[in-house]
């Protein structure tokens, strides 16, 4: 699954940094990326006061640390219960990068046993609800089949290491609480055009360079003058 970026420099200038980043530092640059869309999205439901918030958010205030930010959020309903498991476990992978001071990587036992817990939830079905039932609303019916290859590649991906695994699910959750903190044109934005959702959400291609039946007809039919 590919990062939702809120803006076309800064997001991907992180997203890019965590991809050539090696497994310590990606998974903290990760995990930090959605704990910044969390905060965002906590702080959109909250009244404007940049002091109070600032006493809230920043220091040794009640909001402070992503444990605190994602049960805030959980309770403001951007995530299912599963999807709040499965944030606490990405926080606690953080943790572990950045505290053990072992040579750590995806591939260390204690990590890969971590990354098995995402496992007991389910953690694409609230977002891949929201998806459908805006797309229906929208009438974009046509980006249903779409959906579900998406889901599909998610739900059975191919590489099953555990980076991958923990990128996939902070991926989503980013994914799942950007489409909540927005309005149904954005979500819709994403799949028109198709080059939004790379290699995932592109129309298939005739095949064997067939034509419908409707578009013959269209280009045999004589032009009226």
């Amino acid at each position: 699954m590919p990062w939702t970026h809120r803006d076309g420099t800064s997001d991907r200038e992180t997203t890019d940094e965590i991809d050539r980043q090696e497994d310590r530092a990606a998974a903290i640059i990760a995990a930090a990326f959605l704990e910044d869309r969390i905060t965002d999205a906590v702080k959109a439901r909250l009244i404007r006061d940049a002091q109070v918030s600032d006493q809230m958010f920043k220091g040794v205030g009640p909001l402070a640390n992503f444990s605190a930010k994602a049960d805030i959020a959980y309770l403001l309903g951007f995530f299912s219960h599963d999807q709040l498991q499965a944030a606490h476990i990405i926080r606690k992978i953080r943790n572990e990068f950045a505290h053990n001071l072992a040579p750590l990587t995806f591939k260390s036992q204690i990590i890969q046993d971590m990354c098995k817990n995402f496992s007991k939830y389910d953690i694409a079905a609230p977002t891949r609800g929201i998806m459908v039932t805006t797309l229906i609303n929208t009438q974009r019916m046509d980006a249903l089949p779409y959906i579900e290859q998406w889901f599909s590649a998610l739900d059975k991906p191919q590489d099953t290491s555990a980076r991958i695994i923990y990128m996939s699910v902070t991926q989503l959750i980013s994914f799942h609480v950007t489409i909540q903190n927005a309005n149904s044109r954005f979500l819709t934005s994403l799949f028109s055009p198709w080059r939004h959702i790379p290699g995932l959400l592109r129309p298939p291609a005739p095949q064997n360079g067939s034509q419908t039946r409707s578009t013959r007809a269209r280009r045999q039919r004589p032009s009226r003058k």
